[in-house]
This record gives structure tokens, C-alpha cells and sequence, in this order.
């Protein structure tokens, strides 16, 4: 089923992962580490420094997200996630 699908279904407003970063107040990534670096580039370029975006992912490199070498070598997963979205 398509997003737009769903969203009509339940009476929600489908919106790219872009629109909906720059209509928030808050954004909460919650998905796998390695899925981090395919979000859009620039994603939050426009977005006010009064957003808040929590990350809530638990890098898993054996189980999902392979080996990210800064990670493995210390940098802290959250480090590393706000270096990928700016």
C-alpha cells in the first residue's frame, strides 16, 4: 500500500520526509544507523535551530546496520548521526 494510500485510509496527510522535517518542531529519527546516511542531503539545511531532533537509534553492527568504521573506532553513534544530518 502506498503512503498516500494509508494516509487517506486514516485521515492523515502524507508528506516527504523533507516537508515533514521542515513543518516540525520536533523531529525523532527512529530508524536503523545505517539507513542515516540515505536520508536527503541537506535535509535539515532549511529547518530552524529551534527544532529539536532527537536521535533514538542503537547502533547494531553485527545485527542490522554493518560496520561504520568512526563508530567502531569510538566516535559516539550520536556523534556520528549529527555529522550525516548537519
Amino acid at each position: 500500500m502506498s503512503a498516500a494510500k494509508l494516509a487517506a485510509e486514516i485521515g492523515a496527510t502524507s508528506a516527504s520526509v523533507v516537508d515533514a522535517a521542515n513543518a516540525a518542531e520536533i523531529v525523532i529519527l527512529a530508524i536503523p544507523t545505517k539507513a542515516v546516511a540515505d536520508l536527503p542531503r541537506g535535509l535539515f539545511a532549511n529547518v530552524p535551530s529551534s527544532v529539536v531532533v532527537i536521535d533514538i537509534g542503537n547502533y547494531h553492527p553485527e545485527l542490522r546496520d554493518g560496520h561504520i568504521d568512526a563508530i567502531d573506532l569510538g566516535m559516539l553513534d550520536s556523534q556520528w548521526v549529527a555529522q550525516q544530518v548537519g
